[in-house]
């Protein structure tokens, strides 16, 4: 192994650029020769996720810019939860997003909703692509969301609604190409097993939390700390966190596993950059692309820190009825029939796309899909934020205003409490999901019992009675 082979990609210089990329299987002739002519690069540092560090780099020669390029590399992360470090090794995450890059943007799609990748590294889980430098609509939506405006508060909910159209698309033009994705098929991730494996660690990293807030003393080593629980002398009494995890991952896997369908994985508003100047989209960050629960992207795409991509709840309906006919609209493959129904749907004024919903099969039930994957998610979302500590939630919500570590856990906790609120106040919707109303409404009521016995959410006894009168 090289001595720079274990470098970081903000540390790298011209040598180890040339040297890494002589002899890759995938280059652009224009990056090649920037890097031959090159006497000098400048690289600023990006985000850095659990995963992987992202930066651009720009290449001088005799002090003029001649490239510029986005540059990603995968490491392994040491904090990944017990039970996923196999999804999220780097040949597992880069894999994908090299190679559905190369199905988009080749024949015979040729889509330019996706950056170029210019240049990979054989064996050290490095991506170098085009530099796109418009703005991701997360940041368009704070500065909305930091303006005294009158009308920002309207313009924020346009900005979602054009992130929900562009995911749908996406998402969209993935289904309706499923023949090149055979290699996304068979993955296990949503397995019983493996969703208990993960419900059991968000959930038992919430608890601790919550007891050391409360001045309780806990084991630092969470199989100690789950033995622990199930005494009966216990702050919470006897807990068996394993029965309580499987019993629900069941549930979730009857309710998801049933309706995977080729999405984006994580349709963050981050990863959507966005021209406002009439120039196009990108959508980025390939690395999940696969088979996930229906409603997978709209509930990713609407879970940003303190609210600011999600849409108020007597739009939700509306919101699940746009994307729905816009992913539609983007399995269509015949050109003039797909820009026809993106011309009809662009004159539906925002909040009246629920009268679209003769276009789209059963809303209701997207509807309750993405509340329950809303529900996972935040819990998720929640258990990374206390499991990464006080650095990363620092680093997340450096450009939220008078948003502090405490409204950040808290945060959280109050969506999840919101969503049975939704679940219990629309009863009427659910009564037009069949057969599968009992299976998802018990699914939310059995989550909303757990939560209340761990002492993680409040969830209202008369919202959950709500939600069992519903059910029956």
């Amino acid at each position: 192994m090289s001595p720079h082979e274990k470098k970081c990609i903000d540390k790298f210089d011209l040598e180890d650029y040339r040297t890494k990329f002589v002899g890759s299987a995938y280059k652009s002739s224009n990056f090649r020769l920037g890097l031959e002519n090159a006497d000098q690069l400048g690289f600023e540092l990006l985000n850095k996720s659990g995963h992987s560090k992202t930066g651009v780099l720009t290449l001088y020669s005799e002090g003029r810019i001649t490239g510029e390029y986005f540059v990603k590399q995968y490491f392994t992360d040491n904090s990944v939860p017990s039970g996923e470090e196999g999804y999220r090794h780097p040949s597992v995450v880069s894999d994908p997003e090299l190679r559905t890059s190369k199905i988009l943007r080749g024949n015979p799609i040729k889509s330019k909703k996706i950056p170029c990748i210019h240049g990979q590294t054989d064996n050290d889980h490095i991506l170098v692509f085009e530099r796109n430098p418009y703005p991701s609509l997360r940041t368009l939506l704070l500065d909305k969301v930091n303006s005294d405006e009158d009308n920002s508060e309207k313009e924020r909910i346009e900005l979602i609604y054009y992130g929900l159209k562009e995911a749908a698309l996406f998402d969209g033009l993935l289904q309706a190409n499923s023949s090149s994705f055979a290699f996304c098929e068979g993955n296990d991730f949503y397995s019983p097993d493996n969703v208990a494996n993960r419900f059991r660690g968000y959930l038992l990293n919430a608890i601790k939390h919550s007891l050391i807030e409360q001045g309780t003393s806990v084991p630092s080593n969470n199989y100690e700390l789950l033995l622990a629980l199930s005494e009966e002398n216990s702050p919470l009494g006897s807990v068996n966190l394993f029965e309580i995890s499987s019993r629900l991952a069941k549930s979730s896997s009857q309710i998801h596993i049933q309706d995977l369908v080729l999405q984006h994985g994580d349709m963050r508003t981050k990863h959507i950059l966005y021209d406002q100047r009439g120039n196009g989209t990108q959508i980025v960050d390939l690395e999940q692309v696969g088979y996930h629960p229906r409603g997978m992207s709209l509930a990713n795409l609407m879970s940003d820190e303190n609210g600011i991509s999600s849409v108020p709840e007597n739009n939700f309906g509306d919101a699940v009825a746009c994307f729905l006919a816009y992913e539609n609209a983007g399995k269509i493959t015949d050109k003039k029939e797909k820009k026809n129904k993106l011309s009809r749907l662009s004159k539906i004024p925002l909040g009246n796309f629920i009268s679209t919903l003769g276009d789209v099969a059963n809303p209701a039930y997207m509807m309750a899909q993405v509340l329950a994957l809303s529900l996972e998610e935040n819990l998720h979302l929640h258990s990374s934020n206390i499991r990464r500590g006080n650095g990363w939630r620092e680093e997340i919500r450096g450009d939220l205003p008078d948003y502090n570590d405490g409204d950040m856990i808290e945060y959280r906790l109050n969506t999840i409490s919101n969503i049975f609120g939704i679940v219990a106040n629309n009863g009427l919707y659910w009564s037009s999901l069949g057969a599968k109303k009992k299976q998802m409404l018990n699914y939310f009521h059995s989550w909303g019992e757990t939560l209340n016995r761990l002492g993680l959410v409040e969830v209202g006894e008369e919202t959950l009675e709500t939600i069992a009168k519903n059910a029956a």
